[in-house]
C-alpha cells in the first residue's frame, strides 16, 4: 500500500485514499489459452455484465474478443475512479446504450493530458483501434502511476 503522496498530481485524493498494488503470483497458464480456457482469437457472443461497463460491440450484439472488451471495461473503471461516477450513465438503459455506442463521456476538469489521452485510447468504439492491454500498461500515465 502507499499513500496519495506516491501518486501523480492528477489523481484526486478521494481516488487515492488507499491503493494497493499486490504482487500477483505467476500462474502456469498454457500459452494457447487464457485463464478461462478460451483460445486466443476466439470470438465470443455472450452478453453479460453491467450495462454501464459493457463495450460497444457487446451492446450492439456483435461477436467480440475478450481482451478488447476487458480493456473497455478497465477504461470505464478508470474514469469512474477519476470522477466518482461511471462515464456512461443515464435515466434509462436506452440512453446508456446510445452513449456507449457513441462513446459519449466526459473526463473531469483538471485531468492531465496524459490521462485524457489514455482514456481516449481505451474508450474507442472500434475495438480494432482501441488500445490493447500491453499498450495500456506501457502508456506514460499508467507507468507514472505505479510505485517504483
Amino acid at each position: 500500500a502507499f499513500s496519495s503522496a506516491h501518486l501523480p498530481p492528477h489523481v484526486p485524493p478521494h481516488v487515492s485514499a488507499e491503493l494497493h498494488f499486490p504482487q500477483l503470483p505467476q500462474l502456469p497458464i498454457p500459452p494457447s489459452t487464457n485463464p478461462l480456457g478460451v483460445p486466443p482469437g476466439r470470438l465470443l457472443s455472450a452478453s453479460c455484465g453491467t450495462l454501464c461497463c459493457m463495450a460497444p460491440e457487446i451492446v450492439a450484439g456483435r461477436q467480440y474478443l475478450g481482451p478488447q472488451v476487458d480493456v473497455w471495461s478497465f477504461g470505464v473503471v478508470l474514469v469512474a475512479m477519476l470522477q466518482g461516477t461511471t462515464p456512461f450513465a443515464g435515466a434509462a438503459d436506452r440512453e446508456i446504450r446510445r452513449k456507449i455506442l457513441r462513446a459519449q463521456y466526459s473526463i473531469p476538469e483538471g485531468s492531465s493530458d496524459s490521462v485524457r489521452d489514455l482514456t481516449r485510447g481505451i474508450l474507442t468504439v472500434d475495438p480494432d483501434r482501441r488500445l490493447s492491454l500491453p499498450e495500456v500498461r506501457a502508456h506514460p500515465w499508467f507507468t507514472s502511476a505505479l510505485p517504483s
